[in-house]
């Protein structure tokens, strides 16, 4: 295992010299490599001088940390992240503890401002979950509700897009920045256009996209009432183990830490719910 201190984020999360929105960035390895088990991470940080609640030598509110990983929120704000499972901040013991089932930039953030709306229409679809993993098989479906006068091709060239998908039992089970920019070659990622601009798909085709999310779909679905865009979704992995219990949940983020970011819970009746097939080979949640 390997930890390297980052100044800067690499995901645009802020600078920790600074103290803009990045209190800790690090850089955890071996990276590519997808654990059998979930791994226990534990942050901590100082709080011991007059002003309780703050973190000690800079303005960060405790209960504003939330726990980012490759540019992806993993975690609630620390404030609505009790403790009784993991995740699980504690600002008694000033800790943020996750688990995780791969390495990466994970990062302690100073994320006040985003405050997921929901996903509509959301839809989870996680198949071939028996052994081995490399055959899991991973689409979420959901409606964005952009701010007025965006657009799809923003978050194509400008914002780019964060998914993460997980759950209590296994922690984040998959993680992904979609970095705006169009389709390169040398990088084997990045968006295209299509429909003349109607539709916009990001291809993932490296050995070993984060968090096996090779494909992600934007459509244009008009708009809703108060005249603000729709945007269609569509998330596509294969590739990792996807393996959750019903409790499992997903986040869309535009920009980084500061939104606007989308949730889909799966609660459970008289709501939406996850069901798992007989055979355990599949969990759909709707």
């Amino acid at each position: 295992m390997s930890i390297t201190g980052l100044t800067n984020s690499e995901y645009k999360l802020g600078s920790a010299t600074s103290g803009t929105g990045l209190y800790l960035s690090a850089k955890l390895g071996p990276e590519g490599v997808t654990f059998n088990s979930p791994v226990t991470l534990v942050f901590s940080w100082p709080d011991a001088d007059a002003m309780p609640g703050i973190v000690d030598n800079t303005s960060i509110f405790e209960i504003a940390l939330r726990i980012f990983q490759n540019g992806v929120a993993i975690t609630q704000a620390c404030g609505n992240q009790l403790c009784g499972a993991v995740p699980c901040c504690d600002t008694t013991a000033n800790t943020f503890t996750i688990t995780v089932t791969s390495f990466s930039e994970l990062a302690v953030v100073d994320d006040g401002a985003c405050s997921p709306q929901p996903l509509g229409g959301a839809e989870l679809r996680l198949t071939r979950l028996q052994p081995p993993p490399t055959d899991d098989r991973l689409r979420l479906t959901g409606t964005l509700t952009l701010g007025p006068g965006a657009s799809i091709a923003d978050i194509a060239t400008k914002s780019g897009l964060g998914i993460s998908v997980g759950e209590g039992a296994h922690g984040v089970i998959a993680a992904a920045r979609l970095g705006p920019g169009l389709f390169d070659p040398k990088q084997q990622r990045g968006w295209r256009k299509k429909k003349g601009g109607a539709l916009w798909r990001y291809v993932d085709q490296s050995a070993s996209p984060p968090g096996g999310i090779r494909r992600a779909t934007l459509t244009v679905q008009g708009a809703n009432a108060e005249g603000r865009p729709l945007a269609g979704l569509i998330v596509r992995g294969r590739g990792v183990s996807y393996v959750a219990d019903p409790t499992v949940e997903a986040t869309v983020a535009l920009t980084p830490h500061d939104g606007p970011c989308f949730l889909a819970r799966f609660p459970g009746a008289p709501g939406p719910r996850c069901v798992r097939s007989t055979a355990g080979t599949a969990l759909r949640c709707e």
